[in-house]
């Protein structure tokens, strides 16, 4: 028999397995709450990865214990972004580290009275994860409590404790502001919004049968546009070793990609080799076509004519290319500087409008009239949150290391 005193008349009678422990052992633990016997913590299956790590999420997971290391208080960081696109998977890393460094992880998924107390008076180091926190402590409004403020001064970082608290979020309109933009509570706020086109291929290459390896390339390109997360890419995956064509899957597969695909409209920039820069907005691309061909009418301010009264030409002509030799910048923009023409060399004819003057007349300027395009862009009108490479954060944020 065991007699506990709990520091008053009170004394409570356990068996003699009964252990008293001088911290949370290591290890990943849930959040249990009776109104009889108030909060704690039950021990459930530690987080083990056996599949190969793909992306950056184990330079993040990395960078964000060093960081927390060299701390002396709360640290905090929000993983924000849709479904599938690896909040999960950092926050399960970051799990794994701490447990290699005796630090446990506590989970936290209800709401439940008194939490942000029963946290605070958890004296040693630990991970404390709020997994979809947004939905599980809605910010409220009018009509309904706002459940997200009674955490405010528990991510404040200015009791005696050291906890390295991570939320995930699919939706930043539902966080209540006083969290964005307050390094003091959460000193990251990463996005993960869509995987890289490298990542996609690298995926490709390591799951894909063999006899569909050869078109890992358009595969790639496509699937990184349309913004596919990773529980889509597996889908897809399976689905094309299983025989089905890229047509049938984006027509069957419950992607939600018909919104998506049919927002596909671009602003173009042709950059001339004498100057000038032609925009066309709301031009439509099709991306599931390998071969690119619109007959344009693009505005450009003319840099070379001897007339400086003249300041606008009108180019008319035929934009051509395959669809495989776009690249994707940082920003998300598609760029090429490759063309087909009848020779097959990067140069497009043209008819120029020259001007403003009364009989406006045409004339045709080609090839030898240094009407060559040098670089075309393709700026991607969507409504969609702004695309932030995880990669791009490493080297631009913690470079400072």
């Amino acid at each position: 028999m065991k007699v506990i005193n709990f520091g008053d008349n009170t004394y409570r009678i356990f068996g003699d397995d009964l252990k008293v422990e001088g911290k949370l052992p290591a290890g990943t633990y849930d959040v249990l709450f009776s109104e009889m016997s108030g909060y704690s913590l039950i021990k459930r299956a530690d987080f083990e990865t056996t599949t190969k790590i793909y992306g950056p999420h184990k330079d993040l997971v990395n960078q964000m214990i060093t960081r927390y290391e060299q701390f002396d208080s709360n640290f905090g960081v929000i993983l924000g972004g849709r479904k599938g696109t690896g909040k999960t998977m950092t926050a399960r890393l970051l799990s794994e580290a701490f447990k290699a460094k005796d630090i446990p992880t506590i989970i936290i998924s209800k709401a439940t009275p008194g939490l942000p107390d029963f946290i605070q008076s958890i004296e040693q180091e630990v991970f404390i994860l709020f997994d979809e926190f947004e939905k599980v402590f809605p910010k409220g409004n009018s009509d309904t409590k706002d459940l997200q403020s009674q955490f405010l001064p528990v991510f404040d970082g200015l009791s005696n404790t050291k906890h390295f608290y991570m939320i995930t979020i699919n939706d930043y309109n539902k966080l209540n502001d006083y969290f964005l933009g307050r390094t003091g509570r959460f000193y990251y706020n990463i996005r993960f919004d869509a995987i890289g086109k490298d990542e996609i291929a690298e995926i490709l290459n390591d799951k894909l049968d063999k006899s569909l390896k050869h078109d890992i390339n358009r595969l790639s390109f496509i699937l990184s546009i349309i913004d596919v997360n990773y529980d889509q890419l597996m889908s897809i995956i399976k689905e094309l070793n299983l025989g089905s064509s890229i047509d049938y899957i984006f027509k069957y597969l419950n992607l939600d990609l018909s919104k998506t695909l049919n927002e596909l409209t671009y602003d173009i920039k042709i950059f001339f080799e004498n100057g000038d820069i032609a925009e066309e907005q709301a031009l439509h691309v099709n991306i599931m076509n390998t071969y690119f061909s619109k007959s344009i009418l693009a505005y450009a301010k003319a840099t070379y004519d001897e007339d400086p009264n003249i300041v606008t030409h009108r180019y008319y002509g035929d934009l051509s290319f395959e669809t495989n030799i776009l690249k994707i910048t940082d920003n998300h923009k598609l760029v090429t500087d490759n063309f087909i023409c009848d020779d097959g060399q990067p140069a497009i004819e043209f008819e120029v409008d020259t001007g403003y003057s009364d009989d406006k007349s045409m004339r045709t300027m080609n090839r030898d009239d240094n009407i060559k395009i040098k670089r075309v862009e393709l700026t991607r009108r969507m409504v969609q949150p702004s695309k932030i490479a995880i990669d791009t954060a490493l080297k631009d944020q913690w470079n400072l290391l």
